[in-house]
């Protein structure tokens, strides 16, 4: 088994190269709310809640039997105005459709839920070609292919305990913060904490993996929930997205490890008392079972750079992380003003980032008239594990390889406005501000300009 990080030769020097799950040099998975911000279920045969309506009822009548029809699609234009590596924009776009079987109202038994899903994402990669960034600028970007994505069955017995099993992805659930999941990079999704470290980003969009997940509501407060997955969701060593292109190879092996994640929640409402603002805070671990290749040792525990040595090989790999999210002022209803924060840390030794941070404030109903528009600022801070740099100064004072800045860290400042034009649609102007792309300073600081809309079909 092998690491998430390959190494490439150079003047006696090997690199680390995060593996990545896109055609591109970044190294991070892309978020959870990356389709049309969807319906809820109970709003699904409202006429206006689609841009199709309610099909002259048919919509209604097959979710009263409980079948839950699901269609959304994202298109932006993103481009880079200044520095990064060069001038230019792309289109991008993502289409997602999903079918999902609640068993108690098809007359068939109590508890049952059924989902299957497709996307299709494409368009020009961006961020590898004009900015150079690890972070991923658009949490759309992935590899152009027509896929099945969520194929799972979830049982819950009562109220308090469900498991969920079958291909879907950890995004969804875990270190997730809601607030977050409305900017568009991509580091505010699935954290970069977890997706440059494990092999191949984890199972997250846009590859989902063969898993098991169990809920347990142990209180109307406190939660735990636990999932483990196939390693490698791309089989593929190598990172090679067209492997498993289309989401139908379900090639679970011990030679690809097992990734799993835990997380402990508290969440508090005014059913707590009467003037608490909702909140959440949770804490988690994740894990990998398989080696991962040292950044600095050999097999000896020397610098390999000196040595010449192959890296030495850990076996298996974790993290650790904390993330909340709080309402700090309400106007009325879900409208306020909302804070979230996250962190997480792994092992320097054996990981591309040691420390990754993101948090911001977001604002639903800012603007007087307009209470379904948000608007959001954060910002995502990813340190380079100094294992990587020490051996790049090592390698630099020993063996006079040239390196135009040492690895050091990546910064994103992110803000939008998010307007919705319609429930099934919305458009949102965003910038970003992209410090040290490629986690050094040997590239400019980015500006990231982009316009995407969303329809809910």
């Amino acid at each position: 088994m092998s690491a998430k990080t390959t190494f490439s030769v150079a003047a006696g020097l090997c690199l680390p190269l995060a593996v990545v799950a896109q055609p591109s040099t970044n190294v991070v998975g892309n978020g959870r709310k990356v389709i049309a911000a969807e319906v809820e279920q109970r709003e699904t045969g409202f006429e206006g809640d689609h841009l199709t309506g309610d099909w002259g009822g048919t919509r209604t009548k097959l979710l009263d039997r409980g079948v839950h029809l699901q269609a959304g699609y994202i298109g932006e234009v993103i481009g880079n105005a200044s520095g990064g590596l060069k001038r230019g924009a792309v289109y991008e776009g993502l289409f997602e459709a999903a079918v999902k079987l609640d068993t108690r109202k098809a007359g068939w038994w109590e508890g049952g839920t059924f989902q299957i899903s497709t996307l299709f994402p494409h368009g020009k990669g961006f961020s590898q070609e004009y900015v150079g960034d690890l972070l991923t600028a658009s949490n759309i970007e992935a590899y152009e292919s027509w896929r099945l994505y969520d194929l799972w069955y979830e049982h819950a017995f009562g109220e308090k305990i469900s498991v969920r099993i079958g291909q879907f992805s950890a995004d969804e659930e875990f270190a997730l913060t809601e607030s977050g999941s409305s900017f568009m990079n991509a580091a505010f999704g699935w954290p970069a904490f977890i997706s440059a470290n494990t092999l191949n980003t984890g199972p997250a969009y846009y590859v989902a993996a063969p898993g098991i997940r169990f809920n347990f509501e142990l209180t109307d407060q406190f939660f735990i929930r636990a999932a483990a997955f196939d390693g490698d969701s791309f089989d593929s060593e190598e990172g090679d997205p067209r492997v498993n292109a289309h989401g139908t190879r379900f090639d679970v092996g011990a030679d690809q490890g097992v990734f799993g994640i835990t997380e402990f929640g508290f969440r508090w409402d005014e059913g707590v008392r009467s003037d608490l603002l909702p909140g959440e805070y949770k804490i988690g671990m994740w894990a990998h079972s398989g080696d991962f290749v040292s950044n600095f040792e050999d097999e000896n525990r020397d610098p390999y750079v000196v040595s010449g040595r192959r890296p030495r090989e850990h076996s298996k790999n974790f993290g650790v992380y904390v993330a909340l999210e709080q309402m700090l002022w309400r106007e009325k209803e879900e409208q306020g003003v909302y804070v979230f924060a996250r962190a997480g840390v792994s092992p320097e030794d054996r990981n591309f980032f040691e420390v990754v941070a993101d948090g911001g404030l977001t604002w639903r109903g800012m603007i007087p008239s307009r209470d379904e528009d948000i608007f959001g600022i954060g910002g995502v801070y990813a340190r380079i594990s100094r294992d990587i740099r020490r051996a790049e100064k090592l390698d630099a004072a020993t063996n006079g390889t040239v390196y135009p800045a040492f690895s050091n860290h990546e910064t994103v400042l992110e803000g939008f406005y998010q307007i919705q034009l319609a429930k099934w649609w919305t458009l949102q102007p965003d910038v970003q501000w992209i410090f040290n792309p490629g986690g050094n300073e040997s590239v400019p600081d980015a500006v990231v300009v982009a316009l995407r809309t969303s329809l809910v079909f």
